[in-house]
């Protein structure tokens, strides 16, 4: 039963869906089965209840145990309720039951009700917030059912076929930049992905030079595509940033988050080549994606990715203030699993940043963490407040510890691996420089510019160490 489709549905559902499902199931107009009826009610009182025996003896106490039969009434509940779970996702619709209605209407032949169903819809499509992909693609249906009835009652009459065909371009054309902006961003994360991207490049040159651009659904596609793949051009993440700030709440919650985190990536692109500008960009973006909860999920959580990138942005700019408040705001946001570690490392990143050692030795000291990077990074930065703070013998212990640590770790990259063993090199070797040996200095001061792979910030850090000597 646990590893039943109607199980985890039933696992799903809230508590206003279960006394809306209550009175679907005892609708004759949904539901004919009394049994079927008994078994949502049993499941929903009984939710750690799996056996089917057990089940079957608490709604069919003397009737003797019939796999079959209980299948059947399964599959009848999964049914009614799968019907529900559509009707209400169909509910939320404001336009488009409308759309159903016309057709219903036109299919019928019945004019009145036609055109006052086509003024309805057009009402609320103009009054509509949202002007995305799915608006047009609304449009489009609406234009195409006037067509429909145009042609076929009325032939000689004008035909609204260029608007037909205008929405179903604007459709098509914000729904295939988005999957291509969908590719790049797959790929810059997952190397062996390979997609074929058909007509986008003649599409491209036709947006651009077309009124599609003042079309927001086309142009924050077209300009997160040009931005993700030509990044020598700063002004396309401009325009795309420009777009979102002003015209956000024309989209979506989740789109609009899709579009914040690809607004992000391109910073995080910026950056890892040296870009550091791009953190105060990248700060803007999670300031104000958090200022209206864009990057919070459709579950109302916050990726510990996230958490932690909008931490660091912050950190990196300076904007310790809003980094301690975001903590204590967002950390509920957390999945659960994940909020204790990913907590305790942002709190201690930020105290170190800081320069309150103090408090940031206390959490790295006390926590291993569940993801091995932020493992080794938490660490890392316990070797710089050891160094700082004078405890070199701990220092010295805390390297070979590092050293075993990475050679044991399979889950970490050989990329990565090679970062933090540079790291421990270059720390191995500021430990024993002589700081009033000028060529001691110059020696590890080269060798610190010619390590690779190496972060620019580490290796600033360590030029940080020397710099006056």
């Amino acid at each position: 039963m646990q590893k039943s489709v109607l199980y985890e549905v039933i696992q799903s559902l809230n508590d206003k869906e279960i006394r809306e499902l209550n009175k679907w199931l005892k609708s004759p107009a949904h539901n004919h089965r009394e049994d079927a009826v008994e078994l949502f009610e049993y499941l929903v009182k009984n939710k750690t209840v799996t056996d089917k025996e057990t089940i079957w003896k608490g709604i069919f106490p003397k009737e003797p145990f019939d796999d079959a039969f209980l299948r059947q009434v399964m599959f009848f509940l999964l049914k009614s309720i799968e019907d529900y779970l559509v009707f209400k996702e169909y509910k939320k619709e404001d336009v488009k039951p409308v759309l159903s209605l016309i057709s219903i209407y036109r299919r019928r032949h019945l004019d009145k009700p036609f055109r006052q169903a086509v003024e309805t819809g057009k009402r609320k499509l103009a009054d509509s917030p949202l002007r995305n992909s799915e608006y047009h693609f609304d449009k489009f249906n609406l234009e195409q059912e006037q067509y429909s009835y145009t042609a076929t009652y009325k032939p000689t009459s004008d035909l609204n076929l260029q608007e037909v065909s205008d929405e179903l371009d604007m459709a098509f054309v914000a729904n295939k930049l988005r999957i291509a902006c969908r590719m790049i961003s797959h790929q810059a994360i997952n190397k062996k992905a390979t997609y074929k991207i058909g007509m986008l490049e003649p599409m491209l040159e036709m947006v651009a030079g077309s009124s599609m651009l003042n079309e927001v659904s086309v142009a924050v596609y077209y300009y997160g595509y040009k931005a993700s793949t030509d990044r020598t051009e700063p002004s396309h993440f401009e325009n795309l940033w420009r777009l979102l700030r002003e015209n956000g709440s024309l989209f979506p919650k989740a789109e609009l988050r899709e579009l914040y985190l690809l607004s992000i990536n391109y910073c995080v692109g910026r950056i890892n080549v040296g870009q550091e500008i791009y953190f105060q960009k990248a700060f803007d973006i999670y300031k104000k994606g958090f200022e209206l909860e864009t990057l919070v999920d459709e579950k109302d959580t916050v990726s510990k990715i996230i958490f932690t990138n909008s931490v660091y942005s912050a950190i990196k700019t300076k904007n310790f203030g809003w980094a301690e408040e975001f903590i204590a705001k967002f950390s509920n946001r957390l999945e659960d699993k994940h909020r204790h570690s990913t907590v305790q490392f942002n709190l201690s990143r930020l105290y170190y940043e800081k320069g309150d050692y103090d408090k940031a030795q206390t959490l790295l000291r006390e926590f291993e963490y569940d993801d091995m990077i932020l493992n080794v990074v938490a660490k890392n930065m316990l070797l710089k407040i050891y160094y700082k703070t004078g405890e070199y013998d701990a220092l010295e212990s805390l390297i070979e510890s590092m050293r075993s640590f990475l050679q044991r770790k399979e889950v970490l990259t050989q990329t990565h691996k090679n970062v933090f063993k540079n790291i421990i090199m270059l720390m191995k070797k500021l430990l024993h420089l002589n700081p009033y040996s000028a060529s001691q200095v110059e020696k590890f001061r080269k060798a610190v510019m010619e390590t690779n792979p190496i972060q620019e910030q580490e290796r600033e850090w360590f030029l940080q160490q020397i710099s006056g000597r």
